[in-house]
């Protein structure tokens, strides 16, 4: 039905904006060491 492809699709949304937000805090970690 129409409400799992839409729990599906936020799904999808939240684990494809957990990757980028891990990616990101993985780059200010190398990039910006002294940061922290």
């Amino acid at each position: 039905g129409g409400r799992t492809t839409q729990v599906w699709d936020a799904t999808v949304i939240t684990l494809e904006t957990g990757k980028t937000l891990a990616l990101f805090r993985c780059t200010q970690l190398v990039l910006y060491p002294a940061a922290e």
